[in-house]
């Protein structure tokens, strides 16, 4: 097969799906040596710009579309309808893979779209138009000869759209965190020191800093329980901090009076993100809806227990490792972390828990079932045509 995959999320500094697309690359390369995948992706400018990440395989080959930023803007559907298909079809291409939300005009190839959630085109977010991206999923479904959902949670909110139940596949991901060594003491203490982190391990919430993460939610339970708690350990917020909900957490946590108790880091590299695990005492995700949450099979990998709130895929992926708690109920968050700073033993059990629930959720299984279902859909459309598969 010549299987399409389009990565143009990964022209950008990874964050949640660009590192699902990173290891989801990575384990196809490693499972599959007969298949030849060409990954496509917008060049910007005449040189080319960045080049995304592609896997050191000879079956593997990055292919740009060329379109200057200032078009793709302003044409985006000449991209989306003419050049992006076209270069699509010059490769011959057999399947064709979205992992991130969106499909170009069909030509002859089938194609598979995967949805990590739905919660931009379900829910009125500060960072999203609800109605454009809603048009944006209906078109895109009505591309899809296949779709993949991440979690059986995204795969009702799908069969709630009318997609047909023999045309979703959950195929669960894993962590960012493959076979990495925990971090040694030096980078931990490295790591607070660079971020001015003082005092007992940390409190840490790791991903965007977006209103559908609900910070203001953690900073008025962190508040709460800095009036109950002596030493409280500080809050990391990690996470890009330029947009505007950085600013307005900046504010509220001024307001509530435990500005001196926050630390906003900015994006992070990889090995500042472990040294964050590693002084953490716990990680907090208190996100109104998450499609998969990735940063708590992190904080499980790392050893870190785990507080979350039952939104969206979260019950679903936390299961018994983790504690859960309402959606904005102040009160019981900042008990569940008054809880695990005084109950070592209640942490040593969560994290017990989270070492084995991690083991459900594995890349290389992730990677093995992604290709069955490009198997699947070439040979479903071959034999729609009449034909053989490729």
């Amino acid at each position: 097969m010549r299987i399409g995959i389009f990565t143009n999320v990964l022209v950008h500094p990874p964050t949640g799906i660009g590192w699902h697309v990173i290891h989801l690359l990575t384990h196809l390369s490693r499972i599959d040596r007969e298949n030849e995948y060409l990954l496509f992706y917008r060049s910007g400018g005449r040189d080319g710009g960045e080049t995304p990440f592609c896997p050191d395989a000879d079956n593997f080959t990055n292919v740009p579309v060329r379109a200057p930023d200032l078009f793709f803007r302003r044409f985006f559907r000449v991209f989306d309808r003419l050049l992006l298909p076209q270069a699509i079809e010059r490769r011959r291409i057999d399947v064709f893979h979205g992992p991130n939300h969106y499909l170009p005009a069909r030509r002859r190839a089938p194609q598979i779209v995967t949805y990590h959630d739905l919660a931009a085109a379900r829910m009125d977010l500060a960072e999203t138009d609800r109605a454009t991206e809603r048009q944006s999923l209906l078109r895109t479904l009505g591309r899809a000869d296949r779709v993949i959902s991440v979690t059986e949670c995204t795969a009702r909110d799908l069969r709630d759209e009318q997609v047909p139940l023999d045309r979703i596949d959950v195929i669960h991901q894993g962590a960012n965190f493959d076979g990495v060594e925990p971090p040694g003491d030096a980078l931990v203490a490295a790591t607070r020191r660079r971020f001015r982190i003082e005092g007992p391990p940390h409190i840490l919430f790791v991903g965007s800093l977006v209103p559908r993460k609900n910070l203001g939610y953690l900073l008025h339970a962190y508040a709460r329980l800095r009036s109950m708690t002596e030493a409280c350990p500080t809050l990391v917020l990690a996470g890009a901090d330029d947009a505007p909900e950085a600013d307005r957490l900046r504010e509220q946590a001024g307001a509530l009076g435990i500005a001196d108790g926050v630390v906003m880091t900015g994006y992070l590299t990889s090995d500042e993100v472990r040294g964050l695990y590693g002084g953490a005492a716990m990680l907090v995700l208190p996100s109104r809806y998450e499609g998969f949450g990735m940063t708590v099979l992190e904080a499980m990998a790392y050893e870190v227990p785990v507080i979350a709130t039952r939104a969206g895929s979260l019950e679903e992926v936390v299961g018994d490792a983790g504690i859960l708690v309402g959606l904005d109920d102040e009160s019981a968050l900042a008990g569940a972390m008054a809880r695990l700073l005084a109950e070592p033993q209640t942490a040593a059990d969560l994290v017990r828990r989270g070492l084995e629930r991690i083991g459900r959720f594995s890349w290389e299984r992730c990677a093995r079932r992604t290709l069955e279902v490009y198997r699947e859909t070439v040979d479903i459309a071959a034999a729609g045509k009449g034909g053989a598969a490729a």
